[in-house]
């Protein structure tokens, strides 16, 4: 496989992991009806990450890593917590 394949196939992976786990992303945050358990979730985010950090010029704009947060749905009401609580990432 030549140098050229070999970076369009990485470039593949990499988008269809992020169009995947925008997907998931949407079915989870949004609809509230996600189809993966949370630790299936996580593998396919440590794949992405992972391909990310050997070819950070291959990062798409539309990454999932790329993005912060998400807004929370209307149906949950705001708590105030005693101790902050802070991204773990």
């Amino acid at each position: 496989m030549s140098e050229s394949n070999n970076i369009e196939s990485i470039q593949y992976k990499i988008q269809s992991l992020c169009e995947e786990i925008n997907l998931h992303n949407i079915r989870y945050y949004i609809n509230d009806n996600p189809i993966i358990s949370d630790s299936e979730y996580d593998e396919l985010l440590r794949k992405l990450i992972k391909l990310e950090k050997l070819y950070p010029n291959l990062i798409p704009q539309n990454s999932p890593t790329q993005r912060i947060g998400a807004n929370p749905l209307e149906k949950f009401s705001s708590v105030e917590h005693r101790i902050p609580l802070l991204s773990l990432d």
